[in-house]
């Protein structure tokens, strides 16, 4: 795992077991080879934050469509030892609400649109986790434009500056 900052006060960490990019390092680490992320996110935005926790597999496979109650039981394995960012302040709940998910996947469209080299139908979301108050379409739509990024090989290498180039840019 690593961690950073996103701007001034916002934070992220990246997990790799899943996944990995052609070219970018993780922690030190090339990441050639994994195929999967998990990417947690927390921005403040005045006296709210907005949060959220995703995490894709690119399936060399046929896709498979991965239920809620799936990404619950998966989420809910990954992070038994993890705590979430915005514990203390916010309601975490496991598991990805439809309307978060269609904006994941136009986070994973928008990559594509925008020149990044990955099937997106192959892109299976596995682990998932969303903040009763803090959570919205618009940064799940973030977080899978910089998943579907990362995934591709797309980060140029400074994964940490990449994530907050991306995370800021939009």
């Amino acid at each position: 795992m690593i961690s950073g900052s996103i701007g001034k006060y916002g934070k992220f960490r990246l997990w790799r077991n899943v996944c990995q990019t052609t070219g970018c390092k993780v922690s030190g680490d090339d990441v050639t080879g994994v195929n999967g992320l998990v990417l947690e996110v927390m921005i403040p935005r005045g006296a709210r934050v907005l949060y959220g926790l995703l995490g894709v597999h690119y399936s060399a496979a046929e896709p498979v469509t991965c239920g809620v109650d799936a990404l619950t039981e998966n989420a809910r394995r990954f992070l038994m030892d993890e705590n979430f960012l915005v514990a203390g302040f916010d309601s975490v709940c496991v598991g990805l609400p439809k309307l978060y998910e269609e904006a994941a996947r136009a986070g994973f469209t928008r990559a594509s649109n925008n020149g990044v080299e990955i099937e997106v139908d192959r892109l299976e979301m596995v682990y998932a986790a969303y903040g009763e108050v803090s959570s919205s379409e618009q940064i799940f739509e973030k977080i899978g434009f910089v998943l579907a990024s990362l995934m591709s090989g797309s980060c140029g290498g400074d994964v940490e500056g990449a994530i907050n180039s991306m995370l800021n840019a939009q």
